[in-house]
């Protein structure tokens, strides 16, 4: 279970999931989807929401949405 993804802040999509995965003990995955696809679509949605993004659609879409916040939040980071 990846209940700990609950605790999950506002720190980026893609440092957060290297702490929640690397304390799950999954390590050597290289892709951000392939991790986000380890996810259930409940445990996708709670990322979702702590990030205050809509919950609906497919599991592929709640993975698609993820991946452009991130990639959102690495650009904004760039500009600053």
């Amino acid at each position: 279970s990846y209940g700990h993804l609950v605790r999950i802040q506002e720190e980026g999509l893609e440092s957060s999931l290297k702490e929640a995965f690397t304390g799950a003990g999954i390590t050597g995955i290289s892709s951000e989807r392939l991790k986000l696809d380890l996810l259930t679509a409940n445990e996708l949605k709670l990322l979702l929401k702590e990030r205050r993004l809509r919950v609906s659609g497919s599991k592929a879409e709640l993975i698609e949405r993820l991946l452009e916040y991130s990639e959102a939040q690495k650009a904004k980071a760039a500009e600053d």
